[in-house]
């Protein structure tokens, strides 16, 4: 996904190429888990949720699960489904600890189930591994700061315990 934007292919062709895969190979959990990831950058909940549900069944098994669960994880944290983004967030990083963007949506989705304080440790762990991070960095880096849903996002990293700058 990070190539393609990079590249100019305009984000909004995105869920066509998915929608592509996915019509010649409907069972490619990727295809899915990305359509999901795209819709839920863009604020299409319905087609975010579509989109993990059905990368996460057809992958149930998958060596590297903790991506697929923590794109789920983002895909829903889109479709404002915050407390299931947890759940997979915390499988996720169960998984694989050192994922940074795992922390990022696991801390996200905690302030904004009110879990400020969990959250808050969220982010001390991953301004360990990633000391220059902040919000200023996540709006302008992330897809999902200037997602619909961005503003929201970037709030509750702030509550969370992440600098604004």
């Amino acid at each position: 996904i990070r190539d393609v934007a990079v590249t100019g292919v305009q984000t909004c062709a995105l869920p066509i190429y998915c929608l592509r895969a996915i019509s010649v190979h409907p069972s490619e959990p990727l295809a899915w888990l990305y359509l999901g990831v795209i819709s839920g950058w863009r604020g299409d909940a319905a087609r975010a949720r579509e989109g993990a549900a059905q990368a996460l069944s057809l992958s149930p098994q998958d060596p590297m699960g903790y991506y697929f669960d923590v794109l789920a994880a983002a895909a829903l944290l889109g479709a404002g489904d915050d407390a299931e983004s947890v759940r997979l967030a915390r499988r996720s990083l169960r998984a694989n600890r050192e994922h940074l963007p795992t922390h990022k949506v696991l801390a996200i989705g905690l302030a904004l189930t009110g879990q400020t304080d969990e959250a808050r440790q969220v982010v001390q762990g991953l301004r360990l591994r990633e000391s220059g991070f902040s919000v200023a960095t996540f709006r302008e880096r992330s897809p999902w700061g200037r997602s619909p849903r961005g503003d929201t996002l970037c709030e509750a990293l702030a509550a969370a315990g992440v600098p604004r700058h």
